[in-house]
């Protein structure tokens, strides 16, 4: 009995180790078989399924992605202009033009007949006026002219609130140019906290007066703003010499503008000119006022130049001697001057004439103004000086030179309208005013002067 039991436990033992073999071999190639086709292990898997919850995964967390500084590193187009935009804002303003800013004069006549002090204040003064407040910065220019290089306050600068900041003289401005008669084109330089400035103008050149702002300018600058460039920088008479000699009118006895003017330098100004104006008050074309010594004649203030050289001698006179009704005298047939007569009229201008062209004549073209009409003058024989003015003609045509007779010239007749004394303090000395009727008009005929004729010259031994 024990042996047939003993076999039924062996053979029960045996199936059950064999039947655990074949389960765990299964399991095994169950495992393989799913490493093989999904290509992820098992941990793997896991790995990817926490990834896909970045919320709960701590490296996420704590390490940027590979794409987020990407975009931090490339900001977007529109990024930059918002950046470029913004110092253009804030950026303060240079002292160079800006391309809104066009070139243009900016003065405009303020307070007439005041000027301001060192001290940034409005005073009188008759001569003078002060620009109205011309808009400024910090770092901006201001070029301005025609103004006299003595005068001690050329302007002023002002805050926002409108009160004085800062004094404008010769200590904080830059010389540009100066003008053939002396004035001068200074730059100034805006300081910080300035809003405004305003500059004090003589009475005398406020038409003529410029002021430009971030546009600094010489003297063609200044003909292109004043509106006369090209005629100023081909202009015949531009950096030529010209010698000016005659009485109170051509001198500008009543020209206060800013020191006296008259036509020379008003010329002087408009086309580049180098002008002396050698005109004195008084004096006469005769010697009748050289005999009674109240001014002497055109004649000295002629020769006190002969060391100079100059391409225009223009001659001027005859007043003076029909305010003292001197004789108008006859033109000579002779050309040697011991035959002229001084103490009339026609000897004097021959005498006048004949050493223009002996002193001056080899290089200068020589011409003669015959003074305008003053019909309201009482003077002597002012008001009517045609036997004068013809007189001169004639001794003109005789020694080649030419003339400009003012005297019958209806255009300027009619604008100095010297029926009035808009023009005039008497009747016959020109104002500021007047000198700017009559300077383009001389400025005209001299562009038209010529040289003396060989034929003169060589009768004198020139």
């Amino acid at each position: 009995m024990k042996k047939p039991v003993i076999f039924i436990l062996l053979i029960v033992l045996f199936i059950g180790l064999f039947t655990g073999c074949k389960t765990s071999q299964l399991e095994e190639g169950a495992v393989t078989d799913v490493a093989v086709e999904g290509e992820d292990t098992p941990e793997q898997q896991e790995d990817e399924i926490l990834a896909s919850k970045p919320a709960e995964t701590p490296e996420e967390e704590e390490t940027p992605s590979e794409e987020t500084p990407k975009e931090e590193e490339k900001p977007s187009a529109e990024t930059p202009k918002a950046e470029q935009s913004t110092p253009k804002e804030e950026t303060p303003v240079q002292a160079v033009p800006s391309p809104e800013e066009a070139l243009a004069n900016l003065y405009e006549s303020g307070s007439a007949g005041s000027v301001l002090g060192i001290n940034g204040k409005n005073t009188k003064a008759a001569d003078y006026n002060v620009s109205k407040m011309v808009t400024v910065k910090a770092g901006d220019t201001v070029t301005f002219g025609p103004a006299p290089s003595a005068q001690v306050v050329q302007g002023y600068a002002f805050d926002a609130a409108g009160k004085p900041l800062q004094l404008i003289n010769a200590s904080v401005l830059k010389e540009e140019a100066t003008f053939a008669y002396g004035m001068k084109i200074y730059t100034y330089t805006v300081p910080a906290d300035a809003a405004g400035i305003k500059m004090n103008v003589h009475s005398g050149v406020k038409s003529d007066f410029v002021i430009a702002r971030n546009h600094p300018f010489d003297l063609k600058g200044y003909q292109t703003l004043t509106g006369k460039s090209s005629e100023f920088i081909d202009d015949v008479l531009r950096d030529k010499n010209a010698l000016f000699v005659g009485d109170s009118i051509c001198y500008g006895s009543q020209d206060t503008a800013g020191g006296i003017r008259g036509w020379a330098q008003r010329i002087a100004a408009d086309t580049g000119l180098n002008a002396v104006n050698n005109g004195r008050s008084g004096a006469s074309v005769s010697d009748v006022r050289e005999v009674t010594n109240r001014g002497g004649t055109v004649l000295t203030k002629l020769m006190e130049k002969k060391s100079q050289d100059f391409e225009y001698v223009v001659l001027h006179g005859g007043v003076n001697d029909a305010w003292d009704s001197v004789e108008v005298g006859e033109m000579e047939e002779s050309f040697d001057p011991a035959y002229f007569n001084t103490s009339t009229f026609a000897g004097g201008l021959e005498t006048l004439i004949y050493n223009a062209i002996v002193t001056y004549g080899d290089i200068a073209a020589i011409g003669y103004l015959i003074n305008f009409k003053a019909p309201n003058c009482t003077n002597g024989r002012i008001s009517d000086m045609t036997a004068y003015n013809e007189v001169a003609k004639k001794i003109c045509d005789k020694w080649g030179i030419t003339y400009f007779d003012m005297y019958n010239h209806q255009e300027i007749t009619r604008e100095l309208a010297f029926t009035t004394n808009t023009h005039t303090k008497d009747f016959i000395h020109p104002l500021p005013s007047g000198y700017d009727v009559l300077s383009p008009y001389i400025a005209d005929y001299m562009r038209t002067m010529t040289p003396c004729s060989e034929e003169i010259l060589i009768k004198l031994g020139v």
